[in-house]
């Protein structure tokens, strides 16, 4: 019993020792600041969806690596999603001055648990040139949700009536 004790009390110290640093939650996010998503009636090449993080600084000054799980409090509940970008492109003061990205560096799990996702930051892309490959990839369009604020531009009044109806 006293083996049990004592190791208990070790565990404890350690445990406590390790929470207190923050050891697990530096680059860690749960949210991010908007998706901006743009559709044309009459030109489709134009569409456009994008996730984005303000910068608090420069991009430069931003790590090289971020965690992120998308995380909702509704009343006494709380709700996690994992987060389905590629992308994360960081802006200035508006979203739509573009600093940087940060790219996934592993596809979201199909086993059913809850992953922070991992991003590295894309030192080869910068500024405006982010926005050329995020028009080279497939568009996905969102609903109004809890995990993200939805920012839709259009000429299409329907596109935006079922972009801000909840999902």
């Amino acid at each position: 019993m006293i083996f049990l004790n004592t190791s208990w009390t070790e565990f404890q110290t350690v445990f406590i020792d390790e929470f207190k640093r923050d050891v697990y939650i530096q680059n860690r996010r749960h949210g991010i600041s908007g998706v901006r998503q743009q559709k044309s009636k009459d030109e489709s090449d134009q569409d456009l969806s994008y996730a984005y993080i303000e910068a608090n600084g420069s991009f430069d000054a931003m790590p090289d690596e971020l965690y992120i799980l998308l995380v909702s409090e509704r009343e006494e509940d709380i709700y996690a999603h994992e987060y389905p970008f590629n992308t994360i492109l960081i802006t200035g003061s508006g979203n739509t001055d573009i600093l940087g990205r940060y790219v996934a560096e592993d596809a979201i799990g199909d086993d059913c648990l809850l992953h922070y996702r991992k991003y590295r930051k894309d030192t080869n892309v910068k500024g405006g040139n982010c926005m050329f490959y995020e028009q080279q990839e497939k568009t996905s369009f969102y609903h109004s949700n809890p995990y993200f604020n939805v920012e839709s531009v259009s000429d299409d009044e329907a596109f935006l009536a079922r972009t801000s109806m909840p999902f």
